[in-house]
């Protein structure tokens, strides 16, 4: 029953970390500063046109001829929104617009050392995600505001093995940040009701246990010593008495009137992480190019302590009770390996057909553990259930006149998440891609780019129901898009 009550208190208190879990994965981020943003990052790993080839392929930095300098910058403008529907039993609106401002910044830089050989540099974004909820909607138990940021600096070197075939590899070196916030609901007369009836449980199992030890019994040592199983029972006996005693006590301030206000749940922590990619870039004909890339997955450990605020009486007098001292949560998180194919296709000086291929192995992302620092320490740990998502791409990129260059593209990508494994936090769906971009030559050295990408979240349903605290929220995410403005700048020197 200790294990029961325990639980219990830990859904209320951790609901914010499995959330952030569930849903901070899934979000393989294309957006990177990079001019090819304007074809939906079609032919990423073979295009080979400009320095952000140090992250998309590094193979292709030896099909460079002079240094050249990438920087760009995106803004990400969310727009989600939730609408409830009638199986939501748990007071509170739609939580309003859950979107908002998200940035993201990339550079990179590749130098030729010979002909067969260059170096380069990138930095990068790996995974971001950002939603908050208004403060009084439905689904606050669940995830009330989210944010995960990770980045990579990557040194990359190419090698060209024959005029037609190259190779590349890169080190990663990752940071990532995660914050999540999570209401607390303290019970009211959910917890009360559910008090009354653990105690009557127990009393019920302590009617039915024999008496104290009797060391004749099996188990028992030679002229009655200890060690009987009666004599176990009796330790149980003791246990179940004094558990069923302090749950009194705390039944006893299970009308509190702040027990119906919600408390507030916190972790936040960053993490270091590294990994490495390995390309090759191989051109059949004078017009065509194929590349393909590998990238490792990228593992981040972050390590906290549930920070609680606004603990009503019953929450406080339980985690007495269970002699809960502190609760603390650690979380495994992947970026995913992932391989991605790409084709350029150079039909004529002026017009260029691209595409991808690519595969995330969401399936193994991560892992929890929340660890609890009571009179017997408590682990409890989770798998994700995701699965692995699929990529694909198709764009051009043409010059209606010498110094200016216009591209389009589209891609798909397939969810991670099945409808049973999603929640709140974040919703993961199909992603689809809609981008346009353009590219001036202000200079001979200089190319200034600006592109747009709509991004359609899809429709993402969701019907979650943890325990009695945190309610079941059933819904769909009606509205979910992404509005995404990137500039860039091309420096050749």
């Amino acid at each position: 029953m200790s294990k029961r009550w325990l639980w219990i208190f830990l859904c209320g208190l951790a609901s914010c970390g499995w959330g952030v879990l569930s849903h901070g994965a899934g979000l393989g981020v294309y957006e990177n500063g990079s001019p090819d943003q304007g074809r939906a990052a079609a032919g990423r790993a073979a295009a080979a046109e400009d320095a952000s080839t140090a992250w998309g392929n590094p193979a292709g930095m030896v099909l460079l001829r002079e240094p050249e300098y990438v920087s760009g910058a995106n803004a990400m403008f969310f727009d989600v929104k939730f609408d409830p529907d009638g199986r939501t039993d748990v007071d509170g609106g739609a939580g309003g617009n859950a979107g908002g401002f998200l940035p993201a910044l990339g550079s990179f830089f590749v130098r030729p050392v010979n002909d067969r050989l260059a170096i380069g540099t990138s930095m990068t974004g790996l995974m971001g995600a950002g939603l908050g909820y208004d403060e009084d909607w439905a689904g606050r138990y669940y995830s009330q505001e989210f944010s995960l940021m990770a980045v990579g600096f990557s040194p990359s070197v190419a090698l060209r093995v024959t005029d037609w075939l190259s190779v590349g590899a890169t080190a990663t070196i990752g940071y990532a940040r995660v914050s999540a916030e999570t209401m607390l609901n303290n019970g009211g007369d959910v917890v009360g009701e559910t008090l009354t009836d653990t105690i009557d449980n127990l009393q019920g199992m302590l009617d039915g246990l024999p008496g104290w030890g009797i060391g004749w019994l099996p188990g028992g040592g030679p002229g009655g010593g200890k060690g009987g199983i009666f004599d176990r029972a009796g330790a149980v006996r003791e246990k179940l008495t004094d558990l069923a005693e302090k749950l009194e006590g705390v039944e006893d301030v299970a009308s509190s009137d702040d027990n119906y206000d919600d408390g507030l749940v916190e972790i936040s922590d960053d993490a270091w992480g590294a990994g490495a990619s390995f390309g090759v870039l191989v051109q059949p004909g004078r017009n065509v190019r194929v590349g393909v890339v590998y990238r490792s997955p990228i593992e981040f450990t972050f390590k906290d302590t549930l920070r609680v605020t606004g603990r009503g009486a019953v929450m406080e007098a339980l985690a007495g009770a269970l002699d809960i001292e502190r609760t603390d949560v650690e979380l495994t998180l992947r970026v995913p390996q992932e391989v991605m194919a790409s084709t350029v296709w150079q039909v004529c000086p002026a017009f260029a057909l691209m595409g991808n291929i690519g595969w995330q192995n969401w399936e193994d992302v991560g892992d929890m553990k929340i660890n609890v620092d009571a009179v017997q320490d408590v682990e409890m740990s989770s798998e994700i259930p995701m699965r692995d998502t699929w990529h694909f791409a198709v764009g051009t990129r043409f010059r209606p006149c010498r110094r200016l260059a216009a591209s389009l593209g589209w891609a798909y990508d397939t969810s991670a998440l099945e409808l049973e494994a999603r929640g709140p936090a974040l919703p993961v769906d199909r992603h689809i891609r809609y981008s346009a971009g353009i590219e001036y030559d202000w200079k001979e050295d200089v190319t200034l780019g600006l592109n747009y990408t709509l991004l359609d979240m899809g429709r993402n349903s969701l019907d979650v129901h943890s325990n009695s605290l945190t309610g079941h929220v059933s819904g769909a995410y009606d509205k979910a898009y992404s509005h995404i403005v990137g500039v860039n700048l091309r420096w050749r020197f």
